[in-house]
């Protein structure tokens, strides 16, 4: 999801050639390319795996198999996609003869839960409650590893829940958008979360790209750490109740305990040396959240999956 918005970014801003090596969901890439003018369109090669012969400047690797629910049922899928396929890049990266930036995406939910007066900064210990976690946690310690054994430009960037346009159908916001609008109930784990845009991502994928910031206060090990972090903690029954409100529709819901082992009710990082550095999202949640209702209602297929 991210890396349309960045892709969208890049071309607009830079001369560069983007080669995208595409996980899954081709169309979402397509989707959101296609008003691109032709000469920005030309830059932007889409790939799978084709890229074993080839020369880059900056590799950002942002995909993952993330389905926390998955993980617990099938752990080794998540241990093949996330810690052995960042091995691979890694040593691809590794060949690359003019690397000037290797940034791995990472998430908040390394940390494991966080209690209601905690925001857990770049340097804290990781605590991970599920195998996806736990195989996005281990990605980073070999990032740590390379960086230190073989003294390559690594940045690890986690962030909160991500959402925005063209998202999987069964996540949290296109489903209570598509439930709402069909006038069925919506069963809500009442968790708290720190939601950002996949726009607000990119941009902040960008300025560190950029490298146009410097570091007033933070010491740093290993990898350069960064938390990009939305600027507003909610409930998801909040969320549920602004966009019934959008859509002009009161939402029927039911709430339920969050008992799933593997989620947890509170996650939260503090995106104080981002802010530090100069970089805050553009939009505010709401309004953000409003651009994604509409547009979605106007785009069923996205959200009927």
């Amino acid at each position: 999801l991210v890396a349309t918005y960045l892709i969208n970014q890049i071309v607009k801003e830079k001369d560069w050639t983007i080669e995208a090596t595409v996980r899954d969901n081709l169309k979402r890439l397509l989707d959101a390319t296609e008003h691109l003018p032709d000469d920005q369109q030309d830059r932007i090669i889409v790939s799978r795996n084709s890229y074993q012969d080839q020369q880059f400047d900056i590799i950002i690797h942002l995909a993952a198999a993330t389905d926390v629910g998955e993980s617990i049922d099938n752990p080794l899928k998540f241990v093949e996609e996330n810690i052995v396929e960042t091995a691979k890049l890694l040593e691809f990266a590794r060949k690359q003869t003019n690397l000037q930036k290797f940034i791995f995406i990472s998430s908040n939910e390394v940390f494991g839960p966080a209690m209601y007066d905690v925001n857990y900064s770049e340097l804290d210990p990781l605590n991970p409650y599920s195998p996806y976690s736990g195989t996005k946690a281990a990605a980073e310690q070999l990032c740590t590893s390379y960086f230190n054994t073989y003294k390559m430009p690594i940045d690890i960037v986690r962030t909160m829940n991500i959402f925005g346009e063209r998202q999987t159908a069964r996540r949290f916001f296109p489903v209570a958008i598509r439930k709402i609008l069909d006038g069925e109930e919506i069963n809500i784990f009442d968790n708290f979360r720190t939601y950002i845009h996949a726009e607000d991502v990119a941009d902040a994928i960008m300025f560190i790209i950029k490298g146009e910031y410097f570091y007033p206060k933070y010491e740093h090990v290993g990898c350069h750490r960064y938390h990009v972090v939305g600027n507003e903690e909610v409930s998801n029954l909040s969320m549920v109740k602004a966009i019934g409100e959008i859509l002009g529709i009161e939402p029927k819901y039911k709430i339920s305990f969050d008992g799933r082992a593997g989620y947890e009710e509170r996650y939260s990082m503090s995106g104080a040396k981002m802010m530090s550095m100069g970089w805050k999202p553009k939009e505010t949640l709401m309004r953000r959240i409003e651009q994604m209702v509409l547009w979605s209602k106007d785009n069923r297929e996205w959200i009927d999956g």
